[in-house]
């Protein structure tokens, strides 16, 4: 790998763990950034832990479900412990529970969709953008929905 404008990058990519959110894990990794993926479950997270970290990219793992408060909070703690800042996030967690015809589509679908895909990107880019700011920093934040 060799490194470019992300070194010395600390960057936090939720629903990172697969699909669109691991490519852009890897692509941050590839260019020399310090890699955070977030996803629900932490044994959702490890394959793509090990995946970069054998392509010689610099990756942890740390599960947060992003429209839980506490859990956001939790998350935003231990990268502050651990890196002392933050530099980037990607908003990339989504959620889709229900396929079908709209008629027919329950209340409680909607209810989690709206919680994953709206309050879960508040929530993250309301403590990144505090710890950037914080750090004295312009907050970098990418959402993809």
């Amino acid at each position: 790998m060799t490194p470019s404008t992300l070194e010395n990058k600390i960057a936090l990519i939720t629903g990172g763990s697969r699909g669109i959110g691991a490519a852009i894990a890897r692509g941050f990794a590839e260019q020399g950034a310090t890699v955070i993926i977030a996803a629900r479950k932490q044994s959702a997270i490890e394959d793509t832990v090990a995946a970069i970290q054998g392509e010689g990219g610099n990756v942890v793992g740390m599960a947060c479900h992003t429209a839980k408060a506490n859990e956001v909070d939790v998350l935003f703690n231990r990268i502050g412990k651990k890196f002392g800042k933050l530099d980037i996030l990607v908003n990339n967690a989504a959620t889709n529970p229900y396929f079908g015809p709209f008629i027919a589509a329950e209340e409680s679908a909607f209810d989690k969709t709206f919680e994953v895909n709206v309050k879960g990107y508040f929530l993250t880019g309301q403590y990144g953008a505090r710890m950037m700011v914080q750090q004295g920093a312009v907050p970098l934040l990418i959402s993809l929905l």
